[in-house]
């Protein structure tokens, strides 16, 4: 049975980069895990998409990759091994300046998927990592906790928390999850097999009168754009509510769309080397997916490696931090003011200044410049749970100011009374809800969706806020805000 590998591990899929002889060389299905690229930071703090390898010499800290993605040098040999091209992997203890090359592994085929799910865009290299150096455990022998459990790879063994974490917790996992998710060879058999079977059942002929159905004055091309919209399960219950959009069930090109960009079957024609002309039946191919148990090895793991590409999509950010605000230094005057703060956690080693530059988070602060008439805040999601990663400040002036990740989910707020501060709701790892506190007393609704969570007024000041600091990494960690 294939081991889950928690430490050093692929950053999509979850498990281990293998060394050749790890691999069974008689097992063609195995040799994907071997090819691998890396997510890293170089010397001058660029992060990059490394080259192609297919071996590491060591099972260390260091691995041996091309730092340049256009490389094509595979190295599959231990021979004369390019001793310079060396990045430190998942283990950032140390204080040696050469281990500022730093990044985070991800088997290639693998990243092909994750580059398909963010086409026809390209996947943000420097925000990947800023993600995975925010989710690396404290420890080198941890895995990145994106708050889900690698598609079954993990243990969920109390709440929503992912339990298990060190390389003496390794378990079975399916047998499934050592197939190349790239393999086309079962795609086409799929193929085969649903032009030789066509949908079974019978089916009941639409009603000629459809008088009493208010649905079925709708032109026919406006029904069939309203089914394109709705999940699958969802039209059959509309099939049962009015029989004015049976005509969709005998549309190919309904049943195409469930496979496009989007559709709940979207995993399965980015294979390559599928012909694009080849005459297939959608409907019949639909029904054969059905049951994900039933598909071929290769067919599931990819699956479950491409919905876990999605939800690496949707915990990215869509604007870095740096382009956001360049920090404004405070009036001198700033600085004797009273200050508020939280922290969700390291706060000592956010603040303490002898951290090394490849531990530090970006650090953001900026006064005020009038009255306040807005805030927009941004929210990131790790597996069930919505952090927020950014704010915006809208102030009359037409000025705003920005702390933070901007990103696709954003909820906003406008002011009617001057703010002394927040209430927020938070765990250990990010803050999950904002509530203002206006000069009058009251209280703004919640942005944010965390009930039954610790909620802090540590943010609550006596007068209304003229400054913000904070520190961002894709969850907030620490936010203070003063007069």
């Amino acid at each position: 049975m294939a081991r889950l590998a928690q430490t050093k591990c692929c950053i999509i899929c979850g498990h281990e980069v293998l060394r050749p002889r790890l691999c069974h060389e008689d097992i063609p299905a195995f040799a994907w895990k071997q090819r691998y690229r890396i997510v890293y930071q170089d010397l001058q703090l660029n992060k990059r998409l490394s080259g192609l390898a297919s071996h590491r010499n060591a099972r260390g800290r260091s691995w041996y990759v091309p730092w340049d993605h256009d490389d094509s040098c595979e190295y599959s040999g231990i021979d004369n091994l390019p001793e310079h091209e060396l990045i430190r992997v998942m283990d950032y203890h140390s204080d040696d300046e050469d281990y500022l090359r730093y990044g985070f592994p991800a088997h290639q085929n693998c990243w092909t998927l994750l580059q398909r799910v963010y086409s026809p865009t390209n996947v943000p290299y420097d925000m990947i990592y800023n993600i995975c150096k925010s989710l690396e455990g404290p420890e080198p022998d941890e895995i990145l906790d994106w708050g889900h459990d690698y598609g079954g790879a993990l243990e969920v063994t109390y709440g929503d928390r992912v339990g298990g974490r060190n390389v003496d917790g390794r378990r079975d996992t399916p047998e499934f999850f050592d197939h190349d998710p790239c393999s086309s060879e079962e795609v086409e058999d799929l193929l085969r097999l649903s032009s030789e079977t066509p949908p079974s059942g019978a089916e009941v002929s639409p009603d000629t009168s459809l008088s009493n159905d208010c649905l079925s004055s709708l032109p026919s091309d406006v029904r069939f754009v309203v089914a394109k919209l709705l999940p699958t399960a969802d039209l059959h219950s509309l099939r049962l509510a009015s029989r004015a959009f049976y005509f969709v069930f005998q549309e190919q090109s309904f049943w195409a769309l469930r496979f496009a960009p989007g559709g709940d079957r979207d995993w399965l024609f980015e294979v390559p080397g599928i012909a694009k002309t080849q005459k297939i039946d959608w409907r019949s191919l639909y029904r054969i997916t059905n049951h994900f148990e039933r598909l071929p090895p290769s067919l599931r793991n990819r699956a479950r490696i491409w919905n876990l590409a999605k939800l690496i999509k949707n915990a990215t950010p869509s604007t870095p931090i740096e382009s956001l605000t360049s920090p404004s230094k405070f009036s001198p005057d700033c600085y004797s003011d009273i200050w508020a703060s939280v922290t969700c956690s390291q706060l000592a080693s956010l603040r303490e200044p002898e951290v090394s530059p490849k531990s530090k988070r970006p650090k953001q602060k900026f006064q005020l410049s009038g009255p306040l008439e807005e805030i927009q805040v941004y929210f990131i999601r790790l597996g069930p749970v919505d952090f927020i990663s950014g704010i915006s400040f809208l102030m009359n002036s037409s000025r705003s100011r920005h702390i933070g990740y901007k990103s696709g989910s954003v909820s906003r707020l406008k002011l009617h009374e001057d703010l002394i501060g927040f209430n927020m709701k938070l765990e250990s790892s990010g803050i999950l809800a904002i509530q203002a506190m206006y000069s009058d007393g009251n209280m703004s609704e919640w942005l944010g969706h965390a009930p039954g969570m610790p909620t802090t007024r540590r943010l609550v000041l006596h007068d209304k806020i003229t400054a913000v600091e904070g520190v961002f990494d894709v969850r907030m960690t620490l936010l203070i805000v003063g007069r």
